[in-house]
Order: C-alpha cells, then sequence, then structure tokens
C-alpha cells in the first residue's frame, strides 16, 4: 500500500504500544471504522520487535516456508518512525484487516515489519490520515499473468504476519 501522507489527526502522547494504537486512533475509528488510515508514529522506542523475510531462494517460494526462515531482531532504545495502515474488516483478502505496520530508524540502520513496540521516552508524535480510496493495480507482466496467485491459507499469512 502506498499513499500522499496528509495527516487528518495529530496528538502527542507520553507514551504508546502495539496494544493501545488502536485506542490511540479511536477519535477517528468510530466515524471512520469503514475506511482505511494511515498511520505515522515518531519517537524513541524502548523496544521494537520485527519481523525481516528474507529473499525467495528460488521462485514461487510460499510466504510461508519463508516465514520459517525470518530473523526477529529486537532493537531497544531507538530512534525512529513506526509507519504503515489500518485496514477495516472487509478488506480482508486484499488486505490484512487491522494494523500492519513498519518500523525505521533515524539513523536507517534497522528497520522492518512491526510485530510489538512500546514508545514514550520523551513522548510520541502520533499521526493518522483517513484514506477514502483504495486503488488495485496488477502487473502488466507475463510472468504475473502465467498461473494462478495464491497466497496460500489464511493460518500461515496470519502466522507470517505475526498474527497466528
Amino acid at each position: 500500500m502506498a499513499t500522499f501522507f496528509r495527516p487528518t489527526l495529530t496528538n502527542h502522547l507520553p507514551s504508546l504500544s502495539m496494544a493501545t494504537l488502536s485506542t490511540a486512533l479511536s477519535p477517528l475509528l468510530p466515524h471512520r471504522q469503514n475506511a482505511f488510515l494511515a498511520v505515522k508514529v515518531t519517537s524513541v522506542f524502548s523496544h521494537v520487535t520485527l519481523r525481516v523475510i528474507p529473499a525467495q531462494s528460488h521462485p514461487g517460494e510460499g510466504l510461508a516456508d519463508l516465514a520459517k526462515r525470518q530473523d526477529q531482531p529486537t532493537a531497544e532504545n531507538i530512534s525512529g518512525t513506526l509507519f504503515g495502515f489500518w485496514s477495516p474488516a472487509y478488506s480482508m483478502g486484499m488486505s490484512l484487516s487491522g494494523f500492519h505496520v513498519h518500523f525505521l530508524s533515524d539513523d536507517r540502520r534497522v528497520g522492518g515489519h512491526v510485530l510489538d513496540f512500546s514508545a514514550g521516552e520523551g513522548g510520541c508524535r502520533v499521526e493518522a490520515a483517513v484514506m477514502e480510496q483504495y486503488t488495485v493495480r496488477v502487473p502488466a507482466s507475463e510472468e504475473f499473468h502465467s498461473g494462478v496467485v495464491s497466497v496460500g491459507s489464511l493460518a500461515d499469512l496470519l502466522a507470517a504476519e505475526g498474527s497466528g
């Protein structure tokens, strides 16, 4: 997913975690629960647990197999930006419903898909943008259209994403 980020909500909080992210964005969710949200959090993170999936070892290697070889590093006391999206439940299949966020440290040496985080040393800035439009574009390449694209089982997908 990609967007031109134009926040419709900005808030400064003393602390934030993966468990409280939904609550922090609650001013938007009751009125826009079926819209997509783009999310950005800037802070010093006391910890960030990441998932880093390796490159495919062969074309067509599935996410479940890649997830078996993933790294799950944890960074502590690191300044950076968490960014990503919240997708509504009805979008399951084209997006994973709920939050899908990534992290990039200010020095650009640490990054990946976020499994868990805790932020707040010195406070954190939370921004969110309501996205009223969702466009899907598929590649025109022969490679993409030469076979059926499969995401595998929902259980494998959720496990790879850290939700299952």
